[in-house]
């Protein structure tokens, strides 16, 4: 977890716990690092809100899904 923030990496934590992912745990840091916050809490939230019977593999399958096509990628100068 080198060269990340603490608050990358609280961030990364929250998501990955909200998923119960901590296996991902770098993914988590790289799309905190990459993508906007308020895109990707909408992208956990909708992954969130779907029916357990409708989740095939797992929510942050569909998670991981959803940022990377509906994500949005902080600008340069952020």
């Amino acid at each position: 977890m080198n060269d990340y923030t603490y608050e990358e990496q609280n961030l990364a934590y929250k998501f990955a716990d909200a998923l119960n992912d901590h296996k991902s745990m770098q993914w988590h840091l790289s799309l905190v690092r990459k993508y906007e916050l308020w895109s990707l809490q909408k992208q956990l939230q909708e992954a969130l809100d779907v029916p357990d019977n409708e989740v095939r593999i797992s929510r942050a399958a569909i998670y991981n899904s959803r940022v990377k096509r509906y994500g949005v990628q902080k600008s340069a100068r952020d």
